[in-house]
């Protein structure tokens, strides 16, 4: 007899397995009845049988003879069908490496127009009665003898029915852990991760992933958005542990239709994932690729205990699974991560996963990953669909995850078409069921974690958490632009051939995190600086590839322990700076150190620089009256971000300049403070011998010290050619200074988006009480492609200071570098940071990192 059924019009012919039959006794029949009853068969034992208590089914081996598998599968079922204790007999379906047993259920869909009295006439019909709704469809019952098969080829074919289909129930075991062939492969070691402060040893090796995407260069300059959800579809996450309890936000349990989806102790799949994709940023454990987002824990399976053979038999059904699907879209889920499959295809499902793509998020739709499989063959569903995201794993070295490659782990991820994209998924570190209910039986809190999470179950979750960052850098985009950005940014490693951007192991490639985000932030993908963009600097740096850049940079307020500035009120044209209330172990600068006069950085530098409609900064740069404002209290953010710079020229001259934090150890300039041109002393021209940075400076007081620094950054477009457009540098700090008074973000934008709002510049002018911070704000005057004007007050000592607008949320960011002062323009200027200039920061952030 043929097993086959309709799945989107299409018939889906199903494969029995070797030696396994669903029985379904009658109750309340006893052991003896049920154990005479299968003594009619050859079995491998009554003892050796697996209860499903959820659809009351019994598995059953049976012994293996010689015969047509076929034939011998139904001569099973039919010496026990016709027993009295035995309700139905039937085999057990293998199908994308799951398993499947057809139950007295099907799932019911109708047209729109038929009414509820319609739907129950139609089933009636066929012996069956509506049980409750779930996502797009009805749980229909049968009678428990009827052949669900034939029950719902009949259903089908009746007007006003859309689909109908058997509701299986799916079981299966799970590749959780290390799984190799022979020995450990001896060649490189595995990458340890550079950003796991305060891991344990036990999880630091496995985070090497987090180097391979590059998460934390785009960390750095994204921040997960609480707001966002991850719902991890799954076995259920120990909402205990100290990882992941800070960003729940939802529990579901898609088997009971209720809140409660704790996991049994042995099920740490989903705990597994759920660190993986959004384990809290808190120096206990491991790091989530997208820590700070919010987990929703949906549980659409539970395993059995069976001591010593199947103890990870994990079981579901395909109505539970639909239920979970449109539960999780309808509660706020904004990624849908799925590490599982191999399921029996479901028209219900699909129309579920339709749905959250759809309608979630208000109509832009939830993005749904998927993991392709571990059996090396072709996607299992749902990862076969063409609108989800499908997942590959690659393993530690960057190759494609195959029973061949070089991390000896003995399993294949699945290859075709369908797959969109790869991720490491090779002895990954991540979150376990705590209180040694979990795979990792340590004491103490070692026991928390596991080192050999493999799978494209564990690269599933990477993806997913990198679709949350995507929107958290921009949440106007559509499932379908997430795909896109995730594709498209990937990187094309693994050694294989990507024949149209494609290969049928890695998909477009193996996700680059940082490139993601940028490409979320409206930015091309980065092109070699060329030409004036070129990057130069006094001292040789390490070759590597360039990083990707972003258009917009956080900020971080820093670990002072002071308030934060409500700055955005100087936009306004005023300014009240609060007390501040923190403390700070104040410094001050000796009379040696500010001895002499306070020279302008600018004066160094004034042949060539200054063009016809062009000047340094100098004393005509105060348009019309005065009216900038001093910034009595250093310490607030974002002013202490804001640094008093000490130059010492190459023939040991001293001039004064400012700049501003852009990452811990990058202190953004003009171009003509770090390298000096013109100058009718030749001895002082060049790079300069040094700089003092001293952010916050008050008169003499330095509330956060200072720090020294030899090594600067510019470009050619400066440092050859001279040109004002290109006049501007940076100073790479020996200490990570910025993590403590913070850092300004960083933002290209239009030339519109800068018309449409003021600027405020505040800087350290020699003409003012020595050491003192001063701002003032301004309308932007115009912009060009390379510079933006304004008549913001300013004048010498000034050059680098920032030039800050508001962001969308309100934080301060730095969109231009002042440089110049009014000349004949009658107003003063700054170098535009624009797409290259963003980079060449960014690389600049990068290089010092």
């Amino acid at each position: 007899m043929a097993y086959e059924y309709k799945v989107n019009g299409q018939p889906v012919r199903l494969d029995i397995a070797t030696d396994l039959l669903a029985v379904r006794f009658r109750e309340p029949a006893p052991y003896s009845a049920r154990s005479a009853a299968m003594n009619r068969m050859e079995i491998s034992g009554f003892d050796d049988r697996i209860e499903i208590p959820k659809q009351k089914l019994t598995l059953f081996r049976t012994a293996p003879r010689p015969g047509p598998l076929a034939e011998r599968i139904e001569e099973a079922a039919a010496a026990v069908g016709d027993d009295a204790a035995v309700d139905r007999c039937s085999p057990v379906f293998k199908h994308g490496g799951v398993f499947g047993a057809a139950t007295n259920t099907l799932i019911v869909g109708f047209d729109t127009d038929v009414t509820v009295e319609e739907m129950d006439r139609l089933l009636a019909i066929h012996g069956g009665r509506r049980v409750r709704g779930v996502a797009d469809g009805h749980v229909v019952e049968l009678p428990v003898d009827a052949d669900p098969f034939v029950a719902a080829q009949a259903l089908d074919g009746e007007t006003g029915v859309a689909f109908a289909e058997p509701n299986f129930t799916v079981f299966g075991e799970r590749l959780l852990r290390s799984g190799r062939s022979g020995a450990p492969h001896s060649g490189q070691p595995i990458p340890s991760a550079s950003g796991t402060a305060g891991a344990t040893n036990a999880t630091a090796i496995g985070q090497y992933a987090l180097d391979l995407t590059q998460a934390h260069e785009a960390w750095r300059y994204q921040r997960a958005n609480p707001s966002l959800r991850i719902a991890i579809l799954d076995e259920g996450v120990d909402t205990r542990h100290p990882d992941l309890s800070p960003a729940l936000v939802g529990t579901y349990d898609g088997i009971d239709d209720d809140t409660y989806q704790e996991p049994n102790s042995w099920d740490s799949h989903g705990t597994a994932c759920a660190g993986i994709a959004g384990a809290a940023h808190n120096a206990i454990g491991i790091k989530g690729i997208a820590g700070g987002c919010g987990i929703i824990a949906v549980r659409i399976a539970r395993s059995m205990y069976v001591e010593n053979r199947a103890r990870y038999l994990w079981m579901t059904d395909n109505a539970s699974i639909a239920r979970a699907i449109d539960w999780a879209w309808r509660n706020g889920a904004d990624v849908l991560s799925n590490s599982w499959g191999g399921g029996l295809p479901s028209t219900l499902i699909e129309r579920a996963i339709t749905d959250a793509r759809t309608k979630g998020r208000n109509g832009l739709g939830a993005v749904v990953v998927c993991a392709a499989g571990n059996d090396g063959g072709a996607p299992s569903f749902p990862s076969s669909l063409s609108d989800v995201l499908t997942v590959g794993a690659t393993n530690q070295y960057d190759e494609p995850k195959t029973r061949q490659s070089a991390d000896g782990e003995n399993w294949a991820s699945n290859q075709g078409p369908a797959v969109d994209i790869a991720a490491p998924g090779v002895l990954i570190a991540t979150t376990d069921n705590i209180d040694r209910d979990g795979r990792n039986r340590s004491p103490g809190s070692a026991g928390n974690y596991v080192t050999d999470f493999n799978g494209t179950s564990s690269a599933t979750p990477m993806v997913a958490g990198a679709a949350a960052l995507v929107l958290s850098a921009d949440p106007s985009l559509t499932e379908v632009e997430v795909r896109d950005i995730l594709r498209h940014s990937a990187d094309k490693v693994g050694t294989v051939t990507y024949q149209d951007g494609h290969n049928p192991m890695m998909g477009y490639g193996r996700l680059n995190l940082r490139r993601a985000v940028q490409m979320a932030r409206g930015l091309p993908a980065p092109a070699t600086l060329t030409g004036a963009d070129s990057q130069a600097s006094n001292v040789e740096t390490e070759p590597g590839d360039r990083p990707a850049v972003l258009a917009r940079h956080e900020g971080a307020t820093g670990t002072t322990g002071g308030s934060d500035e409500d700055w955005s009120s100087g936009l306004a044209l005023s300014t009240a700076p609060a007390a501040f209330t923190g403390t700070l172990e104040p410094s001050a600068l000796t009379e040696a150190e500010v001895a002499g006069p306070q020279r302008d950085i600018a004066a160094a530098s004034f042949g060539d620089i200054a063009s016809p409609i062009e000047a340094p900064a100098g004393p005509l740069t105060v348009v019309g009256r005065d009216d900038r404002d001093q910034l009595n209290d250093t310490t607030l953010y974002p002013w202490r971000a804001i640094a008093s710079l000490r130059i010492t020229a190459a023939d040991g001259s001293i001039w004064w300049g400012t700049g501003w934090f852009a990452g811990p150890r990058t202190v953004v300039t003009a171009g003509h403070v770090v390298f000096i041109r013109n100058d009718r002393k030749p001895r002082a021209n060049g790079w300069v011998r040094r700089i003092d940075v001293m952010p916050g400076r008050n008169g003499r007081s330095l509330p956060f010290g200072w720090v020294a620094s030899t090594v600067f950054r510019s470009v050619t477009g400066w440092t050859q050619d001279g040109k004002p457009e290109h006049d501007y540098g940076a100073i790479i700090l020996p200490t990570g200074l910025g993590e403590k008074v913070g850092h300004l973000g960083i933002e290209a934008v239009s030339p519109a988006d800068l018309r449409t709002s003021p600027v405020l510049i505040a800087g350290y002018p020699i003409s003012k009480p020595a050491g003192t911070l001063w701002e003032h704000a301004a309308a932007v005057s115009s912009v060009g492609p390379q510079k933006i004007y304004y008549p913001a007050d300013t004048s010498g000592g000034q050059s680098g200071a920032p030039v800050l607008r508001a962001s969308r949320d309100g934080r301060p960011v730095a969109a231009g570098i002042h440089a110049y002062g009014a000349g004949r323009t009658g107003v003063n200027s700054a170098v535009r940071i624009n797409g290259a200039v963003f980079q060449v920061i960014s690389n600049w952030m990068e290089e010092s990192s």
